[in-house]
């Protein structure tokens, strides 16, 4: 077994790191698709602090996002965020720094987690939560009106070449 794993694309090298590096710290947009499941947004950087961005993804959905690099305002992005790290909530919260609106469309289960897939209600984009295999999903029922919540610091961002 190796410690360290390599990821290339086209012949070279996207990243070389631990397996846990390449998922939870991804340098490209390709290894962040290419190593587990993702939650994906495209969007444009209307406001850039660092590496703190505001993204404002189809519908006018702001989301906060982290992001490793500097990135210039109005610059094309695409944004990740990990299954896992979306929380869902019926009441809408005020301590979580992104937060959209969704309906239930399935609920795949599968012993160790569960899988939620949801339907943003402000675009109609697709998105999914994986809910540890607590039973906490029991009360979860398809056509459910839920609130989707995460935390910036598990967004990855990457600029895009703007396709024509």
């Amino acid at each position: 077994m190796s410690d360290h794993v390599a990821i290339m694309n086209q012949g070279r090298f996207e990243q070389i790191g631990t397996p846990q590096e390449l998922y939870f710290e991804p340098h490209t947009a390709f290894v962040a698709d290419f190593v587990g499941e993702a939650n994906r947004w495209r969007g444009e950087v209307h406001q850039s602090d660092g590496a703190d961005l505001v993204v404002s993804v189809e519908g006018g959905v702001d989301l906060l996002v982290y992001t490793r690099t500097a990135v210039a305002k109005q610059s094309v992005v695409e944004v990740f965020v990990r299954p896992e790290a979306v929380g869902l909530s019926r009441e809408q919260r005020t301590d979580v720094a992104n937060q959209l609106q969704c309906t239930v469309q399935d609920i795949l289960f599968n012993g160790a987690n569960t899988q939620v897939l949801l339907r943003e209600l402000a675009t109609g984009h697709t998105l999914a939560a994986a809910l540890p295999g607590t039973g906490d999903f029991l009360t979860i029922r398809r056509g459910d009106t839920l609130f989707a919540h995460w935390d910036r610091r598990h967004t990855r961002c990457f600029e895009t070449a703007l396709v024509v």
